[in-house]
């Protein structure tokens, strides 16, 4: 599939939304979708075959991030779209947070998203451009009680967005932050 600038064609999501992974591959997209299970995404491999590969990735491993990003390239020869959809929240107030607690969730939310997108740019610049998209959370945005930590790194990911897109406009990478209110995860 040739790609257009309107469709960008190939897609690469850490730690997949299963919604926007099956969207795009039901839109005839090449997806490499990643999980800390990847075999929790096999029934996807089952129905749409060699259109997604699947990676396993824990986004605070930076090498591991790396080697997600190779494989997206060994498996399509490009990549388009890198999505980062890895989350955790553990409602707790910041006293009772234990500091264990709250630099995990920094490490998955926000520099997972770093490493991710550390590993990317290269690609994306040699293609040309590309987009990035982070889903974050309106708590990137409005404080909660009890959410202390999941909050901050939100925040710091909309810190990181923006100052990324202006590092990396001029090289046709677009970034978008996606704020979503509440959801449910696995």
């Amino acid at each position: 599939m040739e790609a257009r600038d309107d469709l960008l064609r190939d897609w690469h999501f850490p730690w997949p939304g299963r919604r926007i992974v099956k969207r795009a591959l039901a839109a005839g997209h090449q997806v490499v979708a990643t999980a800390r299970n990847p075999q929790t995404l096999a029934d996807l491999q089952k129905r749409f075959g060699d259109q997604v590969h699947l990676v396993q990735l824990d986004v605070t491993d930076p090498a591991a991030a790396s080697g997600a990003v190779a494989s997206a390239v060994d498996a399509f020869g490009r990549s388009d779209v890198v999505v980062n959809n890895a989350g955790q929240g553990d409602h707790a107030s910041l006293e009772d947070t234990t500091l264990d607690v709250f630099r995990r969730q920094v490490e998955t939310n926000f520099l997972g998203t770093v490493y991710v997108i550390k590993a990317a740019i290269p690609v994306l610049r040699r293609r040309g451009g590309g987009r990035v998209i982070q889903i974050s959370s309106v708590g990137g945005r409005i404080g909660s009680p009890g959410m202390t930590a999941h909050q901050s790194a939100k925040w710091a990911v909309g810190g990181f967005s923006g100052a990324l897109a202006a590092e990396v406009g001029s090289l046709g990478i677009k970034v978008t932050v996606l704020e979503p209110g509440g959801m449910r995860t696995n």
